[in-house]
């Protein structure tokens, strides 16, 4: 990251990522054009669409070390999440935390899943193996970083829930946590990662 492409970086150091990526110009400028060509093409700027979108899966997935019939492009995680609980039975027992992010627990909610919640702690990943040897749980779902407090989630310890539950399905939200992690799906526990690509990917708003 330069100040040369970040214009706010000429004007001091940029703290709140973690609320709000920072856009670069080349991103702008990449954003105008393609509004404009919607302007003045109009049709014929619909043409090639699929052709982009190709391209979007193929990069996504070669970022992410994700499969390319297996990666999806969202407006947002809240859209992405919901979609994903619709390919789940309601009759499975989700284990949530309970301040996790309001899109997660809320998607869950409202389809009247069967919901296990635990408090936000600092032992967490003890609690949520205590949790599993004691309940029977079908879907971990959780953010990788807190959004509230920052706590990240420890990978190792999820490969290690996968390796004793290998039914559990695991989903993620990586919106706080994809672009500043070094991240690979394949080798990762996650069965489900959803994220919004305005945080540390530096992608601005309306993608995931």
């Amino acid at each position: 990251m330069t100040s040369q492409n970040y214009p706010l970086l000429k004007k001091g150091t940029y703290l709140n990522t973690a609320y709000m990526g920072l856009m670069s110009e080349s991103l702008s400028n990449f954003r105008r054009d393609f509004e404009m060509r919607y302007l003045n093409e109009g049709e014929s700027y619909k043409l090639n669409a699929d052709n982009l979108l190709f391209e979007t899966h193929k990069n996504l997935s070669n970022f992410f070390g994700a499969k390319e019939k297996n990666t999806f492009v969202i407006p947002n995680f809240s859209t992405g999440i919901k979609h994903i609980t619709n390919y789940l039975s309601t009759k499975l027992n989700i284990l949530l935390i309970k301040d996790d992010y309001p899109s997660l627990v809320k998607a869950f909610d409202e389809k009247k899943f069967n919901i296990e919640s635990i408090e936000i702690q600092t032992n967490l990943e003890l609690e949520i193996e205590r949790r599993l040897n004691s309940k029977k749980i079908d879907v971990l779902a959780l953010s990788i970083v807190q959004y509230a407090s920052g706590l990240l989630i420890d990978i190792n310890f999820l490969k290690k829930l996968k390796c004793q539950y290998p039914d559990l399905i695991i989903i993620g939200d990586g919106t706080q946590f994809l672009g500043a992690h070094i991240f690979d799906f394949n080798s990762s526990p996650f069965d489900v990662i959803a994220s919004s690509g305005y945080k540390w990917l530096l992608a601005g708003f309306g993608n995931g």
